[in-house]
């Protein structure tokens, strides 16, 4: 009877022990696990420190009455968009062929496009794209942002009707090389291909579009220089291009932080048929060694409004709206 009193105790106080080991192991667990929930601790000498996480592209309908920005907006993705539309314009055209002579209510129907939750057909999107050149006038205390519009073709030729802005750019092949051709001449064999992403739109004489040359190869001018086009590294040579150009009052030492940082803003409302495509290409000959394929996909929209902002900040400097047609050619 004794020892049985005795056995009891013993493992009464195996049992304590055992519960005070357990419980200071959970402890020591939970405090070099971090924070409740699992999360880690950020900013102890143990530890790596904690990355930024890169910026995403927004999924959402624009608020086009936005004073501020997000820090690094980038606004929706072109690519993605432009997929989505294609497949459901796809989609929408098998549901077509499958659906019966009885259902001509239903094929008559605004085709169903599996955008997001959030974005459809009548949403407001908004496209980033970095400006070609920057140039900051000393004493007025003027950064120009020069957006040059780019051509939109159709069936290989340049469609005069419409103009684009690119706002994604995918190369994917860019080899050089100076070999020997069929005559036994030296030449450079140039294969280029690469793929565009561009909204389109017709509407472009709604905004102040300027005609000119691009300055170029000078970030910043004196005052007596600025109302010459080759001042800033531009030539009398040099293709003169439609542009569309931001003039934001800024300090000069804005200036310089904003010299890389400024980006721009397209937006815009879908117009049908949403998307049109076109590819130019041509082939090597041995004349002219250059193997080039241009893939260009255009988003089409009403352009709204284009806005100059920080890409660091969010901070909106200008916003360009459209204005009405002036008539003019």
């Amino acid at each position: 009877m004794r020892s049985v009193k005795a056995c009891i105790r013993i493992t009464a106080a195996l049992s304590f022990v055992l519960f005070v080991v357990f419980s200071t192991s959970a402890l020591h667990a939970q405090q070099r696990g971090g924070r409740r929930g699992g999360q880690p601790r950020t900013g102890t000498a143990d530890q790596a420190p904690r990355t930024t996480l890169p910026p995403e592209f927004d999924n959402r309908p624009f608020d086009i009455t936005l004073q501020q920005l997000p820090p690094q907006y980038l606004g929706c993705d072109a690519e993605l968009v432009y997929t989505r539309i294609k497949n459901g314009k796809e989609n929408s055209k098998r549901k077509e062929l499958e659906s019966t002579q009885k259902d001509e209510a239903g094929t008559k129907q605004s085709p169903l496009l599996p955008l997001t939750a959030a974005l459809d057909l009548e949403s407001t999107y908004a496209f980033r794209f970095n400006p070609e050149e920057r140039l900051y006038n000393e004493r007025d205390h003027v950064l120009k942002v020069y957006c040059p519009f780019s051509t939109v073709s159709k069936n290989g030729k340049e469609d005069e009707s419409r103009r684009g802005l690119r706002v994604k750019y995918q190369p994917r092949v860019d080899n050089r090389h100076v070999g020997t051709n069929a005559y036994g001449a030296q030449v450079e064999f140039v294969e280029l291909k690469f793929r565009e992403y561009l909204i389109a739109f017709a509407n472009f004489r709604e905004f102040p579009v300027e005609r000119g040359v691009v300055p170029s190869g000078t970030k910043q001018t004196s005052g007596k220089d600025s109302g010459k086009s080759t001042a800033s590294g531009g030539s009398d040579e040099s293709p003169k291009r439609e542009t569309i150009t931001g003039s934001l009052n800024v300090t000069p030492p804005e200036a310089k932080q904003l010299e890389e940082r400024v980006a721009v803003l397209a937006i815009c409302k879908l117009v049908d048929p949403y998307i049109t495509s076109d590819t130019v290409q041509q082939k090597p000959t041995p004349d002219n060694p250059r193997d080039y394929l241009a893939q260009y996909y255009y988003i089409e929209v009403r352009l709204l409004e284009v806005w100059f902002y920080d890409f660091d900040t969010g901070k909106v400097f200008m916003k360009m709206k459209a204005e009405q047609p002036t008539g003019r050619p």
